[in-house]
């Protein structure tokens, strides 16, 4: 599909490779084992870095009377919005990584070095919708049930990333156009809203949660798997201590954490 380098007058997107799941993992069969995990690196890397830069993020607004101090919900926004933008590089690296798994032998970019010595002047496309894809997933920090367990969480979770999937979407569409490479897509979206509208005209709901059901199994297991291993670890840390169970846990980090604050505030 050649772009004519005109916004908004190429042929639709249909993503003509891949019809259903089915046909996608047959072609990344025949690519070989790396067909499922090109960018994959760049993926881990993202994760890690985001969740350490939004927790840090959110240890510094939580001190003081402020606003974020008295509002979890800004304080959240406020720290996703800000390790999203700040690692928007990465995300749109592995767009682009991950695309190009439907070209024989990935013939768009050789390495990650690559793409960024061809495509360093596109790395802000898609920037902005980090913010409201970050107020929907910020959401989930509100209790919407009477009694808070792994079930309730799972379902809060799970809710929101599906309200705010149409949003990614819309972002990947908007960093893995270019007319530098060969094998991303055309130059046809002009931003997020306009982006919405062609998609919605053209491709209907189908095309705004294209792709759903492996994000929400790849969701799940992201948001249930990681917080329990991490609090089974940390039952048995070193630093902390060996506890039986979790709330004696969360007491101890929580005194720790304010001594640490209380250190640092006298020291200043």
């Amino acid at each position: 599909m050649k772009a004519s380098g005109q916004v908004g007058l190429n042929k639709p997107y249909r993503a003509p490779v891949y019809r259903n799941y089915l046909e996608c993992i047959q072609g990344l069969y025949k690519q070989g084992l790396l067909g499922f995990y090109k960018g994959n690196g760049v993926r881990c890397a993202h994760v890690f870095l985001y969740q350490m830069f939004r927790n840090d993020v959110q240890g510094q607004l939580d001190w003081g009377n402020n606003i974020f101090k008295r509002n979890s919900f800004f304080r959240d926004f406020a720290a996703a919005t800000a390790a999203g933008i700040f690692l928007h590089p990465l995300h749109l690296v592995e767009a682009r990584l991950i695309l190009q798994n439907r070209l024989p032998n990935f013939s768009s970019y050789k390495s990650i070095w690559s793409l960024f010595m061809s495509s360093y002047r596109e790395m802000l496309k898609g920037i902005t919708a980090h913010i409201p894809r970050s107020f929907l997933i910020s959401l989930t920090g509100f209790n919407y049930f009477s009694s808070v367990n792994i079930y309730t969480y799972l379902v809060q979770n799970l809710f929101f990333h599906s309200l705010a999937y149409p949003i990614l979407t819309i972002q990947r569409r908007l960093e893995c156009q270019t007319t530098a490479r060969a094998g991303m897509l055309p130059l046809r979206y002009m931003g997020i809203i306009h982006c919405l509208g062609l998609m919605w005209r053209e491709e209907g709901v189908k095309g705004l949660y294209r792709g759903y059901l492996a994000y929400l199994v790849a969701t799940s297991v992201l948001v249930t798997l990681v917080p329990v291993t991490a609090e089974l670890l940390m039952l048995k840390t070193p630093y902390y201590g060996n506890y039986e169970d979790t709330d004696e846990l969360y007491k101890e980090v929580m005194k720790k954490n304010n001594s640490r604050h209380n250190n640092t505030t006298q020291n200043k």
